[in-house]
């Protein structure tokens, strides 16, 4: 996800990440997560199915994405 304006709250696995304008983050698959609004806020949602990546990428099972631009 990726945040154009606003802030939100993401709970991965009871962590909390608070994304601002411009924070970007990849959630893995089964990884348990849910999101709270902060404000108004505008956010990019992207949702890749297991399948397509499976498809195109066999070895999908054994890759992990660490992708969370409130952690530099």
């Amino acid at each position: 996800m990726y945040v154009v304006a606003g802030r939100l709250d993401v709970f991965i696995n009871s962590v909390k990440y608070e994304l601002t304008k411009d924070d970007l983050m990849v959630i893995n698959l089964n990884e348990v997560h849910s999101t709270q609004n902060l404000s108004i806020n505008n956010v990019i949602l992207v949702q890749i199915p297991y399948e397509f990546l499976k498809e195109y990428y066999e070895e999908i099972d054994n890759l992990s994405f660490n992708c969370n631009s409130t952690l530099v």
